[in-house]
């Protein structure tokens, strides 16, 4: 619930601060829906290594908790390449 909350805030906070306008609109909508929901699973996979990582901690051996931070790393890198790639699309939309 409180996701679903955020959630709706963050496009309503979108849509107040950044003014597209016009043909540029519906694909500005598209892309930033498109980008939300590839940030979105990358958010839940690393909510679910974090989880992993908090619940497992003093069960698991160094090499797996190891795993799993870099498991986390990974999925950090891959949110920020998701953002410089959307920035570059959002971008050329001008």
């Amino acid at each position: 619930m409180i996701k679903q909350l955020f959630g709706t805030d963050k496009d309503l906070i979108v849509q107040q601060f950044v003014r597209v306008e016009g043909a540029n609109k519906a694909k500005f909508d598209a892309l930033y829906n498109d980008f939300e929901k590839v940030r979105g699973e990358l958010g839940q996979q690393k909510f679910s290594a974090l989880n992993n990582y908090v619940k497992s901690y003093n069960t698991l051996a160094e090499d797996q908790l190891d795993g799993i931070m870099l498991e986390i790393i990974k999925l950090n890198a891959a949110q920020d390449k998701l953002i410089a790639s959307y920035y570059k699309k959002i971008k050329k939309q001008k």
